[in-house]
C-alpha cells in the first residue's frame, strides 16, 4: 500500500521513493493514498452544495439583469441570452463545504462507524490538518474572494481592462507578502521570486478568462487542473492543499452539469478569474514539493497542470501584439476556436482541450510520485513541442484558407 507519512513535533526525514521527504508532526500517521475513498468524501458535499445553490444563483442573476446576451459581443458562442452567477454558486459550494458541511459529516461518519473505517481516519486527518493550516490558507481564500469580487463587479458594471490588471497585481502582491509560502523559492533573491509569482499568478488569473469561450472549457480544465494538483499535494504532505483543490474539484464538477453544452449557467469573469487565480496560487504553493527535492526543475513541474491555458493566453496574446491589437481584446484565435475552424466541432474541441491537458498533467505527478523517475519530467519538453507545432500548423491552416 502507498503511503504519504505525516508527524507533527519533530521533523522526521523519510525516503520518497529516492528522494527525501522532511515533514512535521505531533503524533506519526500513516495516511494511506491509494484509496479513493477520502478523496470521493471531500468531493460530495462541494458537488452537491454547489448543485443547490446553482438555482437560487439563477434566478438572482436574472432578477439583477446578470445575463449575457449573444448580441452584446463580437465573439459570442451562444445564441440564447444566459444567466452568469456560477460564480456566486461555486463560492457558496466551496466555502460551504470547507467551513461547515465536510468537517460536520466527518462527525457523523465518525459516530456512524465507530471510528473504526481505516479510510475515515485519512479523511479526518486531512481535514484537521486544513483546519490547523488556517493561517496559510486564510490570506488565499481572502485574495481568491477579493478577484471574485471584482469580477462580479466586471460581470455588472463592467471595468476596463487597466483597473482589472492593477486590482489583480495589487491582490497576489497581498496574498505572497501576508502569506510566503504562496511565492517561488527557485531564485536566490527574493524580489525575483516574488516578481515570478506574481506574474505566474496574474497570466493564470487571465488566461482561465480567455478560455471562458466555449462551454464548459475553462470550468473543467480547472477542473482536470485541481484533481491532479489535490493529488501532487497528497503526495508531497500538503494535506491542506488536497483538501482545498479536492473541495475546488468537487464544486467545478457540480457547476459543470450545467455549463457543459449547452450551458444553462455561465460563470462570468467572477468564475474565470477567480480560478485562475486559485490555480495559480496553489500551483505555486506546490513548487516547494514538500522539501522533496531542490532541483528547480523538479520544483516548477506542477506547474505544467496549468500549461494549456498559460499557452493559450501567452501565444493569442503575442498573435494579437503582432497583428498590432490589444492583448485583452477579444479574437477567435484561441486553441479551442483553432481546432473549430479544421472541423472538430465544439464538443469535440473542449474535450480535445482536455485531454491535451490531462497529458501534460501527467508527467509531474508521475516524477513526484514514489515509484516515479526524474526521467518523466523529458517527457515534457517533448509534449509541449509536439503541441506548439500543431498549433502552429493548425494556425496556418486556417491563416491559408480564409
Amino acid at each position: 500500500m502507498l503511503y504519504s507519512q505525516c508527524h507533527l513535533g519533530n521533523e522526521v526525514t523519510k525516503k520518497h521513493g529516492t528522494k527525501s521527504v522532511k515533514l512535521s508532526s505531533n503524533n506519526e500517521y500513516r495516511l494511506p493514498l491509494d484509496s479513493i475513498l477520502p478523496i470521493i468524501a471531500v468531493f460530495i458535499c462541494p458537488f452537491i452544495a454547489t448543485v443547490l445553490c446553482i438555482y437560487p444563483t439563477k434566478f438572482l442573476a436574472h432578477s439583477l439583469d446578470l445575463i449575457d446576451h449573444p448580441t452584446t459581443g463580437t465573439h459570442k458562442s451562444h445564441t440564447k441570452p444566459t444567466p452568469y452567477g456560477g460564480a456566486l454558486a461555486i463560492t457558496l459550494g466551496i466555502s460551504l463545504s470547507v467551513f461547515f458541511l465536510t468537517p460536520e459529516i466527518v462527525k457523523i461518519l465518525d459516530q456512524v462507524t465507530n471510528n473504526n473505517a481505516p479510510w475515515l481516519k485519512s479523511l479526518k486527518w486531512i481535514v484537521s490538518e486544513f483546519q490547523a493550516a488556517h493561517m496559510v490558507v486564510s490570506p488565499f481564500l481572502f485574495c481568491s474572494l477579493l478577484i471574485v469580487i471584482i469580477g462580479l463587479i466586471d460581470d455588472w458594471r463592467g471595468l476596463t481592462p487597466f483597473i482589472r490588471l492593477i486590482f489583480q497585481i495589487t491582490v497576489t502582491i497581498l496574498l505572497v507578502v501576508s502569506e510566503p509560502s504562496f511565492s517561488l523559492r527557485i531564485f536566490e533573491t527574493s524580489i525575483f521570486n516574488i516578481f515570478a509569482t506574481v506574474l505566474w499568478i496574474v497570466i493564470l488569473t487571465n488566461a482561465f478568462n480567455f478560455l471562458d469561450n466555449m462551454d464548459g472549457l475553462s470550468a473543467g480544465l480547472g477542473a482536470i487542473s485541481m484533481i491532479f494538483t489535490g493529488y501532487i499535494a497528497l503526495l508531497i504532505g500538503d494535506f491542506s492543499i488536497a483538501f482545498l483543490s479536492f473541495t475546488i474539484f468537487g464544486s467545478l464538477c457540480g457547476f459543470l452539469i450545467f455549463n457543459l453544452p449547452p450551458a444553462s449557467i455561465f460563470m462570468g469573469d467572477a468564475g474565470s478569474l477567480g480560478l485562475g487565480f486559485a490555480i495559480g496560487a496553489i500551483t505555486i504553493k506546490l513548487t516547494h514539493l514538500g522539501e522533496i527535492s531542490s532541483d528547480p526543475i523538479l520544483q516548477l513541474s506542477p506547474l505544467l497542470v496549468a500549461s494549456i491555458p498559460f499557452y493559450d493566453a501567452l501565444t493569442v496574446s503575442l498573435l494579437r501584439l503582432k497583428l498590432g491589437r490589444p492583448p485583452w481584446l477579444g479574437d477567435t484565435n484561441h486553441i479551442s476556436h483553432r481546432l473549430v475552424r479544421i472541423g472538430l466541432s465544439k464538443q469535440n474541441a473542449v474535450l480535445t482541450v482536455y485531454v491535451l491537458l490531462f497529458l501534460l498533467s501527467l508527467p509531474p505527478l508521475l516524477t513526484i510520485h514514489p515509484s516515479g523517475d526524474i526521467m518523466w519530467i523529458g517527457i515534457t519538453p517533448l509534449l509541449i513541442g509536439i503541441l506548439s507545432i500543431v498549433d502552429f500548423c493548425m494556425y496556418r491552416f486556417v491563416s491559408q484558407n480564409e
